[in-house]
C-alpha cells in the first residue's frame, strides 16, 4: 500500500449518521492522514436548549484534539440556533456549519436540512432574524459552495448583503469558496 499522496485539493470528512462519532474520527485520523476538516455529526438544536450527552461528548474539544473539527447545527428556529452557537463558541469553536444540505428523510420530514431550502419565505425570515444577533456577538454568517460557486457568489450577497465571501487560501479557479 502506497503512502498518502497529498494533492492541491482540500479533503473534508463528512459525517455519516450513527457511524462517524468521535471514536471513529480519532481512529481515522490516527491511521489516515490528509483530512483538512472533520465535519461533526449535526447537533439537532431543540427548544429545551440542551444537548444530548452523546452530542456533548462528540463536540468536546478533548475528543477532537489535533483535528480541525467543525460542528454542525440542524434547526429552523432562531432561538435554538443562537443558543447552540453560544454553547459551541464557549467551547472554543470559531466555525460552525448551519446545515441546509442534509437530504435524510428523518430530517427533511421535519422541514429541516435540505427541506428548509424549499421554504424560501420561512428561510428568509430565519436568516434575517439571525444576522443581527450574530453580528452583535461578533460573528458572521457565511455560505460556502463548491458546486455553484459562480452563481452563489452573485446571488447570495445580492439577497443577503450581510454575508461575506472570500476564496480559500491557494484556491484554484472553480475551487470551493470559503467565507471570510
Amino acid at each position: 500500500m502506497e503512502p498518502d499522496k497529498r494533492t492541491d485539493h482540500n479533503i473534508y470528512f463528512a459525517p455519516m449518521e450513527g457511524i462517524t462519532g468521535h471514536v471513529y474520527r480519532s481512529a481515522h485520523a490516527h491511521h489516515f492522514s490528509g483530512i483538512d476538516r472533520y465535519y461533526l455529526p449535526f447537533i439537532a438544536a431543540h427548544a429545551t436548549h440542551t444537548m444530548k450527552n452523546k452530542e456533548k461528548k462528540d463536540v468536546s474539544p478533548a475528543q477532537n484534539v489535533g483535528l480541525c473539527a467543525i460542528p454542525q447545527v440542524l434547526t429552523k428556529n432562531t432561538d435554538d440556533f443562537l443558543w447552540t452557537v453560544d454553547e459551541l463558541t464557549a467551547l472554543g469553536y470559531r466555525e460552525i456549519n448551519l446545515n441546509f444540505g442534509c437530504p435524510s428523510p428523518t430530517v427533511t420530514s421535519k422541514g429541516k436540512g435540505a427541506a428548509f431550502l424549499g421554504e424560501p419565505d420561512e428561510l428568509d425570515r430565519f436568516l434575517e432574524s439571525i444576522f443581527e444577533e450574530l453580528q452583535r456577538r461578533g460573528l458572521t454568517l457565511a455560505v460556502a459552495s463548491n458546486k455553484f460557486d459562480d452563481g452563489a457568489k452573485f446571488l447570495v450577497p445580492h439577497f443577503y448583503p450581510q454575508i461575506r465571501w472570500a476564496a480559500v487560501e491557494g484556491q484554484k479557479p472553480g475551487g470551493p469558496l470559503k467565507p471570510a
